[in-house]
């Protein structure tokens, strides 16, 4: 179940950066590399804890550092591939059609 979750969570990053405008895109970036950083300075100050307790915190943390780090590398896979696929589209055409609505973002 986690593993299925962690897959859509990497999927949902994927699309935000495939679909997300550029300067959101890069604000959720720096958001993510924060949470990052975030955590590993969390399991620096946990290798100091003992026993079980210990332990299962610097896994928790291990493990939250992880997904995030994965999270944000599967967002900016994402824009790269926007990147390189907006570069083709503008190859085969002069102008990309806008879009009638502009999209609202939500991130939790």
């Amino acid at each position: 179940m986690d593993k299925i979750l962690r897959v859509r969570l990497q999927e949902s990053e994927h699309k935000l950066g495939l679909s997300m405008p550029i300067e959101l895109a890069k604000e959720r970036i720096t958001q993510l590399e924060a949470e990052a950083t975030s955590f590993e300075r969390h399991l620096i100050l946990a290798s100091g804890a003992e026993g079980i307790e210990g332990f299962r915190r610097r896994w928790s943390l291990h493990g939250r550092m992880t997904d995030t780090k994965k999270r944000l590398e599967s967002l900016k896979q994402g824009m790269e591939n926007r990147n390189k696929v907006e570069h083709e589209h503008n190859q085969h055409h002069d102008q990309s059609p806008k879009p009638s609505a502009p999209k609202r973002w939500f991130f939790w």
